[in-house]
């Protein structure tokens, strides 16, 4: 009839059509069905012998189902190593079904359900889902505390919070984070410390009034909180930013952990070391494509073109952009990850000077959304917003904006990661709209928790930041030797667009300083003035800082005799 082909071999034969396989299958009785995957798992154990596991996966299926007859458990130990083969090569979606295979072939009552769920937990944050992957964790924390105690279960807990992160859902690492942190007990190692963290900020995620800001300075979890963390500096599994207390002591620190993204971030965001981030990074990046970890390669491509747009290198900064962009495409939603691509994309355009202002609806969206997740840093999107808004000329809503930050640059604690980004971005609004609103508790912050202890951020500088402040209030030699600190400090860190800037920056300063009723500049002003703008000019066209490079020629234009001064 031609149901069946011959394969070559004596007695082996092929049917001609799947469909022919499917039909017959089909009028298998479902009793018949469960008997012939039992035949076939025990004819393959037989046939494969000592070789059966690398035949795990289609040995674990057939004992799944025929797991109405007796002795199904036997498929258990398939169904693990089918897992582990499929975590190897970053399968997380068959991993996932492997992990469920194993739970529903174990009997009652089998001593390694906590752990198999607890993996189960895990497997689902990797494979992008986090709602269920919650509820699995939870119940698995449940389990491991009833037959292992609870610090076991606070491990657990801790491992599948921060593979939630990883796999860029804060909002799932929040909540695992506080379900750990009811096994904790009266441990403060960095597994209290890292819940903790995640707990805290699981709060502020529910909190409308949120400050904006990772903890306050006095509230009193925290120096508890900090107490540990800088005894735990040693410990590679502490994961918290906010424990800065000076350059040289996170330099000293950072020796021992520079192999990680979580590396990368403290090098970008307290020590301005883009070169250093730029190298663990690019070290990373391998290991997170050959372990299928989307969110992990969005947010090194997000910091890549962070770093690129910091060190200059523009065209670098646009094309690990798109690569994020890609990569995006791919995630559930949105999450810290994927932030990471806006804020490079804003910071490149703070580099290039090509129309920050143009992002002002984009901030506004974030403004709007509010998103939980990033509760902790609404000072910064506020900052970035105050920044944009001036910009763009709209006066009001750039203070509105820096009076709403406010109460976090004054409760922010040293160490505050993001605080060096939110005092830089309020001052140079203020710089823009040449105002002094709320100047006297910026540069209070900037000068106690930034420069003092020598807190560097990318693309931010605080001796910049408090050099316009100090122009701005009329302090004008005070203004030259910052921007004089700034060119060292830039300089030695390699951030080339920030460098240039100072330059305009400083011409700027003496472009408005004393400028006549009808628009002309005085003639030593003029003087100290033109030599900077032509270095600042070189540097813009060395670097490709187009927009940069037309402010710098209008301001030029404007240092001409019997020219009107601009000082936009």
């Amino acid at each position: 009839a031609q149901l069946l082909t011959s394969t070559g071999e004596s007695d082996i034969y092929n049917f001609t059509h799947a469909l022919i396989r499917h039909t017959l299958y089909g009028e298998l009785s479902p009793s018949r069905q469960v008997r012939l995957h039992r035949q076939i798992a025990e004819a393959m154990e037989r046939v494969y012998g000592d070789h059966a596991e690398e035949h795990a996966a289609e040995l674990a299926f057939q004992y799944h189902r025929s797991a109405a007859v007796s002795g199904a458990e036997r498929g258990v130990p398939y169904a693990i190593a089918a897992a582990d083969q499929a975590e190897s090569s970053a399968a997380w979606d068959e991993q996932v079904a492997f992990l469920r295979m194993a739970l529903e072939l174990l009997p009652d009552g089998d001593a390694r359900h906590p752990r198999l769920l607890a993996r189960l937990g895990i497997a689902l944050m990797w494979a992008l889902q986090p709602d269920e992957g919650v509820r699995m964790a939870a119940d698995a924390g449940a389990s491991i505390a009833t037959s292992e105690g609870n610090d076991a279960a606070a491990d657990y807990l801790h491992d599948a919070m921060l593979a939630a992160f990883e796999a860029g859902n804060m909002l799932a690492a929040y909540a695992i984070a506080t379900a750990g942190m009811r096994y904790i007990g009266d441990r403060r190692d960095h597994v209290w410390g890292n819940l903790f963290h995640f707990a805290y900020l699981d709060r502020s995620s529910t909190d409308p009034e949120a400050l904006g800001i990772l903890l306050p300075a006095e509230d009193p979890e925290y120096e508890t909180w900090l107490g540990v963390m800088n005894s735990l500096r040693e410990d590679e599994g502490t994961f918290a930013f906010s424990r800065f207390e000076s350059r040289e002591q996170l330099q000293s620190d950072a020796k021992g952990m520079r192999t990680t993204p979580r590396a990368a971030g403290a090098a970008l965001f307290y020590l301005a070391d883009t070169q250093g981030a730029r190298t663990i990074l690019l070290d990373a990046l391998p290991i997170a494509e050959r372990e299928g970890r989307i969110a992990a390669q969005v947010l090194i491509h997000g910091y890549l073109a962070r770093c690129f747009a910091g060190l200059g290198e523009l065209d670098e900064a646009r094309a690990s952009c798109d690569r994020c962009a890609a990569l995006i495409a791919r995630m559930p939603g949105s999450s810290v990850q994927t932030q990471q691509l806006d804020i490079a994309q804003l910071e490149l355009l703070v580099a290039s000077g090509e129309g920050l202002a143009a992002a002002a609806p984009l901030v506004e969206f974030w403004l709007r959304r509010d998103a939980p997740e990033a509760r902790y840093a609404r000072a910064l999107t506020r900052s970035v917003a105050a920044l944009a808004f001036a910009q763009a000329g709209r006066e009001a809503d750039a203070l509105a904006m820096i009076a709403a930050a406010l109460p976090a640059i004054e409760r922010a604690p040293i160490g505050e990661v993001n605080l060096p980004c939110v005092l830089c971005n309020s001052a140079w609004a203020l710089w823009i709209l040449q105002r002094t609103d709320h100047i006297e508790a910026i540069e209070k912050s900037l000068r106690e928790k930034v420069i003092a202890p020598d807190h560097r951020f990318i693309l931010q500088d605080g001796r910049l930041a408090l050099a316009r402040l100090c122009a701005l209030t009329g302090r004008y030699d005070e203004a030259s030797e910052w921007f004089a600190k700034a060119r060292t400090v830039l300089q030695e860190d390699g951030q080339r667009p920030l460098r240039a800037i100072v330059d305009y920056d400083e011409a700027l300063m003496y472009a408005r300083r004393n400028a006549a009723g009808d628009g002309t500049v005085a003639e030593g002003d003029r003087e100290r003035a033109l030599p900077l703008l032509d270095a600042a000019m070189q540097q813009f066209a060395e670097i490709g800082m187009t927009g940069w490079t037309r402010q710098a020629e209008e301001l030029r234009m404007t240092l001409t005799p019997n020219q009107p001064t601009s000082t936009s």
